[in-house]
């Protein structure tokens, strides 16, 4: 894998995020599997803000813990990946009956994700925007992956049984004890990913099924109409709708100053409960590092 110069002054533009974004599109719409590896060289060029580090050969982990958190996880066994648009798509297209595999779901994202349990995932997409989130995680994922797997070629887990001996291994890769904390979090178990790792470049393969803008309609007309059932029975249906962040609690903040009037116990209860997340951002906030 070719890497660039991280420190370049030069910001990626608008073009190279519309090549980006065009390239993939335009793979995506071809009968067949499209292999992301294609895609890296775009995908660093765009110089992502969430992928600092994309094109250098140093890790990344904020950009890994990042696609981690909004892939299922599945991911780790995963190789090939295909997306839909409804059940009824992958039954008239590969004929298999995807709702019957695993569900799974991610702790970032909203999305359903079934796994059929050797390698492959199935992704429902309902809107062109869900392939601009969905493709960049997974390119995001196989850089970073592979670039650990390089690394890790170096080490020799069969010495690291325990936690303690992990840790030492991913401060080896660079990792921070807070990313490697996360990591935990996420996991739960870090050497069995790790010997994954070790063992299996990642190669993503990725078919998009259907992806017409009549199959985006027909998805959203199913999602809505039992919305639109339930403002019927509540005699409600010629009131306005607002779509808000699936962040439910952001209403509150903004609307209410809750989160102002309670800093005090909040930032108490952050500071109690060690959390691995809010921790670290509470840290960032208070050095300035963070507008929150």
């Amino acid at each position: 894998m070719a890497f660039i110069d991280p420190d370049s002054d030069r910001g990626p533009g608008r073009d190279a995020v519309e090549l980006y974004t065009r390239t993939y599109g335009t793979l995506l719409r071809s009968s067949g599997e499209t292999k992301l590896k294609v895609l890296e060289q775009s995908h660093i060029g765009m110089q992502s803000s969430l992928h600092p580090k994309a094109g250098s050969a140093e890790p990344d982990t904020g950009a890994l813990i990042y696609a981690l958190r909004r892939l299922p996880p599945s991911i780790t066994a995963v190789r090939r990946i295909v997306l839909g648009q409804s059940a009824d798509v992958f039954k008239r297209m590969l004929d298999v009956d995807v709702e019957k595999w695993e569900m799974q779901s991610a702790p970032g994202r909203r999305r359903r994700y079934y796994f059929d349990g050797k390698e492959t995932l199935a992704v429902y997409i309902a809107s062109p925007s869900d392939i601009d989130d969905v493709i960049p995680q997974l390119v995001a994922l196989q850089i970073e992956w592979n670039k650990l797997h390089a690394l890790l070629n170096a080490e020799d887990l069969s010495r690291a049984p325990d936690v303690t001996d992990q840790f030492q291994v991913l401060q080896h890769l660079g990792i921070s004890e807070d990313d490697a904390l996360r990591l935990v979090e996420i996991w739960g178990d870090l050497l069995e990913p790790l010997r994954r790792i070790q063992t299996e470049e990642k190669d993503f393969r990725v078919r998009m099924l259907g992806g017409t803008q009549i199959g985006y309609i027909k998805a959203t007309r199913r999602w809505w109409e039992p919305i639109e059932s339930l403002m019927q029975r509540e005699g409600v249906h010629d009131r306005p709708v607002y779509f808000v962040s699936s962040n439910t609690h952001s209403l509150v903040n903004l609307l209410s100053g809750s989160a102002r009037r309670h800093q005090g116990e909040i930032v108490e209860y952050i500071e109690r409960s060690n959390n691995l997340e809010l921790v670290p951002e509470l840290r960032k906030l208070r050095q300035g590092q963070s507008r929150g």
